[in-house]
């Protein structure tokens, strides 16, 4: 029989961790320390709900907890998703897989890498060289140290039944997201004219590639912790602005936070109560006494339930199963259920792009509608000046795209079912535990101010946002720096490429070209009144010529509705077992003390939910009236045949945990 039930429960361990889910989370909210009726229900409950008590009578409990999350690959996968190269999935699933130190990992390599792997992070979203090679490896954990303090009030002076119950757990949680960066190339490229800077080194009919360049590669980043870690950037000059990575940022090293979780009461009425058996309803709140999140980084800990008001109640019940004739021994059935609403709460949060993953670590440019010097050509070759122009400004999407929001929970439920058996003064207790909460809902800022401002960022890709005036007529090449801002974009740009098609680019247009940059159109400048319309132009590197750039006749910018509040949407969905022994003097007359130790073993239920292709049902360049009518940027989801879709992706957290539970009751 033991080897059985040691058997099950590695198979449903087994098959809940490989139900994968779709998508990828830029933050994880789990359940609150504060919120376990498994610990609260334990030991104490022939202390509490009394039968026939004819005088009030209170009960005062202390847990100290330890608690530690497992299946660290899941942790990865919610962070990562597909960046990652070896995690647990669905297709590929073992009993020992994600079972090692650091096993999931992502790569991040430049266009210029051999054989570049095409799931690696684009290496020129970080500000490093174009032939850098690496891998980031992580191993997320979670740990606790909680002290639960409970009390229980029975009110039967003032009326039969009544009870009053609070309780807070003070909790000091760890998360360590154990990164580790091994560089296997720290790359030597520099980069070329126009890609990062607007003036280069050399002369443009030089052949040499590594004659004529802009930024050189001891201007560039060393690693990727400098960026993700540190939150460095290149030097910013006196015309351009580089921006390091202020949100969503990589923690070398664990971060801690202590605090309150939340303080919980509840008002409750045993309307049935006797010895054998009881029945009871009550109203339960809950004031955040934890912190919330500020989306500085991507592992952020939170202690309690992210500063949520809660309302709600909860019912209680026990009935007695078997009493032994000297009553000495007995065994009964107990049933806890708590079900509150979490309200509205300004948090921060980091969003990626609509269809995006991870687009929250690419590179943007900034543009300005105040366009100077620069137009681009039409199909019927006449002149234009494009809405914007690059404002020489770069920086990390998520930057901008970490805004304030009211985030709310409609319902969150927590059921137990306990068998206590109970032998003269020892106790044994074993149950099960069943939590659930609804879907995340975001509100637009009330209480909380709007951040997010539309037409002013773009995806830079690897796109050259600055051409340089010359004439190709001329006998001699004919160069003129600084370079003029483009009004380049690449909306179909993702974290792990850009459009132009390194090395061959597109048809008659080379890479450095911009020939995958949306609305391709022939740059020049905009002269003054009698002087020359001269093309814009960029360095081929492998001839002594220089070729013409192009622009985006109209670039495409990012708006409000653009940032993929569905995918940030999460929902949770866990089963626990649990046991714990005790002790309780009853020969005491009047103060009875009590003492155990318990644990408890949480398993996260993995659900593959319908996570819609952003990319094809939004691609996100859509009009603002017909954004908020489509399938994916708005809470109301429907799929493409019109029937209504849930795109709220199923992240829970898996953990064991231990206790101690002394307490001291009075009649």
């Amino acid at each position: 029989m033991k080897h059985f039930f040691i058997r099950f429960l590695c198979i449903a361990s087994l098959i809940s961790s490989c139900i994968a889910s779709a998508g990828v989370l830029p933050y994880l909210d789990f359940r609150s320390q504060g919120f376990n009726a498994a610990r609260e229900l334990v030991g104490w409950q022939t202390t509490i709900n009394r039968g026939c008590a004819d005088s009030s009578y209170f009960s005062f409990s202390v847990t100290p907890e330890y608690t530690r999350s497992f299946r660290s690959g899941s942790l990865a996968e919610y962070l990562f998703g597909d960046a990652l190269m070896n995690n647990c999935t669905q297709s590929n699933c073992s009993i020992n897989k994600c079972s090692n130190n650091n096993c999931s990992f992502f790569k991040i390599q430049g266009t210029k890498v051999a054989n570049r792997d095409p799931q690696a992070l684009m290496a020129e979203n970080f500000y490093l060289p174009t032939d850098f090679n690496g891998q980031v490896s992580i191993d997320p954990q979670i740990s606790n140290w909680l002290v639960d303090l409970n009390l229980y009030l029975g009110l039967d002076d003032c009326h039969p039944g009544w009870y009053f119950r609070m309780h807070t757990p003070i909790t000091r949680t760890r998360w360590a997201l154990n990164y580790c960066e091994t560089v296997l190339s720290n790359g030597a490229n520099n980069y070329d004219p126009g890609y990062f800077n607007d003036t280069f080194v050399g002369t443009f009919n030089n052949p040499d590639p590594e004659a004529v360049y802009g930024l050189a590669r001891n201007q560039l980043l060393d690693n990727f912790t400098q960026y993700a870690v540190n939150g460095n950037a290149i030097n910013s000059t006196n015309s351009i602005t580089y921006q390091g990575l202020s949100n969503a940022r990589f923690a070398g090293h664990p971060l801690t936070k202590t605090r309150l979780a939340e303080f919980t009461a509840a008002l409750g009425w045993n309307f049935i109560a006797c010895e054998d058996y009881h029945f009871g309803l009550q109203i339960r709140a809950a004031a955040p006494t934890g912190n919330r999140p500020l989306a500085k980084y991507i592992f952020e800990p939170i202690v309690g339930n992210g500063h949520h008001w809660e309302l709600g109640g909860g019912l209680s019940t026990h009935f007695g199963i078997y009493k032994s004739e000297d009553e000495c021994r007995q065994l009964g059935m107990y049933i806890d259920a708590n079900v509150t609403h979490l309200f509205k709460s300004c948090q921060w949060r980091t969003f990626d792009l609509c269809g995006k993953p991870l687009s929250r670590y690419m590179l943007a440019t900034q543009f300005t509608s105040d366009v100077q010097n620069l137009q681009a050509t039409t199909t019927g070759g006449t002149f234009t000046t494009p809405v914007a122009q690059f404002a020489k400004v770069f920086a990390p999407v998520a930057n901008f795209s970490t805004i304030p929001l009211e985030v709310s929970y409609p319902v969150q439920t927590d059921v137990v079912f306990k068998l206590a058996f109970t032998n003269k003064c020892f106790q044994w207790d074993v149950g099960y535990d069943f939590w659930y909460r609804s879907c995340t809902r975001f509100s637009k800022p009330g209480n909380c101010a709007d951040t997010f401002v539309a037409n002013t960022w773009a995806l830079k890709g690897d796109a050259f946002v600055f051409g340089f005036p010359g004439d190709p007529a001329a006998p001699a090449p004919f160069i003129n720096q600084p370079g003029i801002p483009l009004s380049a974009t690449e909306m179909d740009a993702t974290i792990f490429n850009g459009t132009n098609n390194f090395p061959t680019g597109f048809g008659p247009l080379a890479w450095n070209q911009n020939p995958g940059i949306d609305n391709v159109a022939a740059a020049t400048n905009n002269p003054s009144a009698g002087a020359p319309q001269l093309a814009l132009n960029t360095h081929q590197a492998s001839t002594a010529n220089f070729q013409a750039v192009t622009t985006s006749l109209e670039p495409k910018l990012l708006q409000d509705y653009a940032l993929d509040f569905e995918a940030a949407r999460s929902r949770s969905i866990s089963h626990k077992i649990f046991t714990h022994f005790g002790y309780i003097w009853e020969q005491c007359e009047c103060w009875k003390p009590y003492l155990g130790i318990g644990g408890e073993v949480e398993f996260a239920q993995r659900i593959q939910d319908s996570v819609f292709d952003c990319k094809q049902s939004n691609p996100c360049n859509l009009t603002k009236t017909a954004a908020k009518n489509s399938s994916i940027c708005n809470q109301n989801n429907t799929n493409h045949n019109g029937k209504t879709g849930n795109s709220c992706i199923a992240a829970t957290l898996s953990q064991w945990g231990i206790w101690l539970k002394a307490g001291l009751s009075y009649n």
